[in-house]
């Protein structure tokens, strides 16, 4: 009996070529935008997942009208972290990133570091990375660090 129906099936699509053509381009077509919307959805929900609190992690975006068009940045200024801690009572830890090139040496040796970021001492409060040795409580309070207790990066960064 499904023989007959393929072999029917087979028949009527040879018959009609152009209408069958509509409809087989129609539904590839159709399958493959709801394949890519759906992989661009997944895509979305799953970016940065592997945090312990990433249900609670929010990026502060900055919006950059130029001639060319407005443009979505994910960079703001530098006092906007700890205005956000102060002013609003439900933002309980803010970390910035700052990117920078530059001149690193170790003793004789000098090479030129393209991507180095620096950040605030609370970004494994909120982020949870894995480190390789350390403490990650205590990895940023060495002496180079500049560390500063909570009142006085408010103090600085506010005025």
């Amino acid at each position: 009996m499904i023989r007959n129906f393929f072999r029917i099936a087979f028949r009527s699509l040879l018959r009609q070529k152009g209408y069958s053509f509509i409809n087989v381009f129609g539904l590839s077509f159709g399958l493959t935008c709801c394949l890519l919307i759906a992989l661009y959805i997944r895509y979305q929900l799953s970016y940065d997942c592997f945090h312990e609190r990433a249900d609670r992690i929010y990026r502060v975006v900055e919006d950059v009208t130029l001639q060319a068009g407005t443009t979505s940045l994910a960079s703001a200024t530098g006092p906007i972290g700890p205005a956000l801690v102060h002013d609003f009572p439900e933002v309980l830890s803010a970390v910035r990133f700052t990117g920078a090139s530059m001149l690193v040496s170790y003793g004789e040796k000098k090479f030129q570091e393209d991507k180095i970021y620096f950040t605030d001492p609370s970004v494994f409060d909120v982020f949870s990375f894995p480190l390789l040795k350390g403490d990650p409580r205590t990895v940023l309070s060495a002496p180079s660090s500049q560390r500063k207790p909570r009142s006085d990066i408010l103090e600085n960064w506010i005025r």
